[in-house]
């Protein structure tokens, strides 16, 4: 009777350690979920924030009434902070590799805002609020300005674009979701020649541009 009490005292060690494991392995998961998921929250929220200075960036380096009198580099290395001749500053940088679904954004030919999901296997043109192209010139050929875009991530999980300063939107179609890779910047390289002062950015897809100080 005592051997078999020991037995069954020793059974039920092993299934309450067994069932402290169990929870404890669905602990580790859970915590490696969170984790996973915060990685990819700040992922987004990077990417979102470099994409969109780098839209106003451009716009900026686009306009003919404004010219660079100073450049700064950043403190990373990767890009630098120009300060315009109308009292502004903007910050060109180049894209940095993130783990998310990102979209690549650049600009055709034509001037025109193109992008590229990982379910693409080309670029196609960036829409409007009513299906039409979007010019990335800050103004049109009548002179009217145009709204820089504004990018985000619905309450749903798909990207979308804003030319009202976040008022209205229209979805991409395509969700923020996975481990493909994406970038922070329209710009995949950008350096100044101190010797020539020139200053010099090259967009996705897009030859180089260069501009003097």
């Amino acid at each position: 009777m005592k051997n078999r009490s020991i037995t069954y005292l020793l059974l039920f060690g092993i299934c309450s350690m067994l069932a402290i494991m169990q929870s404890c392995q669905k602990t580790d998961d859970l915590e490696a979920d969170i984790n996973s998921l915060k990685d990819r929250v700040a992922a987004l929220e990077k990417a979102t924030e470099g994409l969109n200075t780098s839209f106003a960036s451009l716009q900026a380096l686009m306009q003919k009434n404004k010219i660079i009198i100073g450049i700064t580099p950043t403190k990373d290395g990767l890009g630098y902070l120009l300060e315009l001749s109308d009292g502004t500053s903007i910050k060109v940088m180049e894209s940095e590799a993130v783990q998310a679904s990102v979209p690549e954004f650049s600009v055709d030919e034509e001037g025109y805002w193109i992008y590229k999901t990982s379910n693409d296997t080309d670029f196609k043109y960036l829409p409007g609020a009513d299906g039409e192209k979007i010019s990335a010139w800050p103004r049109d050929g009548e002179g009217n300005v145009v709204a820089t875009p504004l990018i985000s991530v619905s309450s749903s999980g798909y990207w979308q674009v804003s030319y009202d300063n976040g008022q209205t939107y229209t979805s991409l179609g395509t969700k923020a979701e996975g481990g493909s890779q994406g970038g922070t910047s329209i710009f995949s390289k950008v350096e100044y020649n101190e010797a020539n002062h020139t200053f010099s950015f090259t967009l996705l897809m897009v030859k180089k541009h260069i501009l003097s100080q």
